[in-house]
C-alpha cells in the first residue's frame, strides 16, 4: 500500500554512518528558511527575472 505524503510529515533520511537528514515537505517551510537567509523581498529585477509575467509581490516581508 502506498502511503500519500501529508504537508506536515518530513522527509527522514539515515545513513550508514549515523547521519539523519529531516527535510520538510510543507512549502512554507522552505519559503521561512529561505527568507531567513536572504532577509530581504526579491528585488524587482529578480522579480522580472524569476517570476516573469507575475505582478510583483513582497516574498519575505509578510512571512510570519
Amino acid at each position: 500500500m502506498r502511503r500519500v505524503l501529508d504537508p506536515t510529515d518530513d522527509l527522514v533520511f539515515f545513513s550508514d554512518r549515523e547521519l539523519v537528514m529531516r527535510y520538510p515537505t510543507d512549502p512554507s517551510a522552505w519559503l521561512r528558511a529561505a527568507c531567513e537567509v536572504a532577509a530581504r523581498d526579491l528585488t524587482r529585477a529578480e522579480w522580472d527575472r524569476y517570476l516573469p509575467g507575475r505582478p510583483y509581490a513582497a516574498t519575505c516581508t509578510d512571512v510570519d
